[in-house]
């Protein structure tokens, strides 16, 4: 739960980059903290209740901070928020999330992602089709 909450808080804090007026207090974030805590499911089971209070912490928080977003920053904010939650939980590494991030070449952060869907022989389909797409934009 602190895990989640302390990516979440420097998510928001990060967004003051993209814009000065998205600063945030710490004072600000532990009411929806709070919040959080009472509105989640209640559950018997430990485990249970820890993961109904993060899951509401993430959504309140979303729904709080992009409320205050102008509607071009909302995609920037819940693509940050996706990913900096995978890398915490290792879902998503520190190389994908780079690739998103700064943009490098397109096509080597497509084939980062398919790396292991696809097989050699279907590489070159995919770069065929990658080709394809970048004409297209």
């Amino acid at each position: 739960m602190a895990t989640r909450g302390s990516v979440l808080y420097f998510v928001i804090v990060e967004m003051s980059v993209v814009n000065v007026m998205y600063q945030t207090s710490l004072c600000q974030f532990l009411q929806v903290f709070d919040v959080s805590m009472t509105r989640a499911a209640k559950s018997p089971v430990t485990s249970r209740r820890i993961q109904n209070i993060i899951d509401c912490l993430t959504f309140s928080t979303f729904s709080y901070i992009a409320r205050g977003l102008y509607e071009k920053d909302k995609f920037l904010f819940s693509i940050l928020m996706t990913l900096k939650i995978q890398l915490q939980a290792k879902t998503v590494g520190p190389e994908e999330f780079q690739c998103f991030i700064k943009g490098p070449q397109l096509i080597f952060c497509l084939l980062v992602l398919f790396s292991n869907i696809i097989t050699a022989a279907e590489s070159s389909t995919v770069i065929m089709l990658i080709a394809i797409l970048l004409k297209a934009v």
